[in-house]
């Protein structure tokens, strides 16, 4: 359970990264 909530948590912390550099980007 914990290692499943890791990864999801850290699968959903590189997406809000991501969608944070191109929000920039695109600025």
């Amino acid at each position: 359970m914990r290692d499943t909530a890791s990864v999801i948590l850290t699968g959903n912390s590189a997406i809000v990264a991501l969608s944070g550099n191109n929000r920039k980007n695109v600025a």
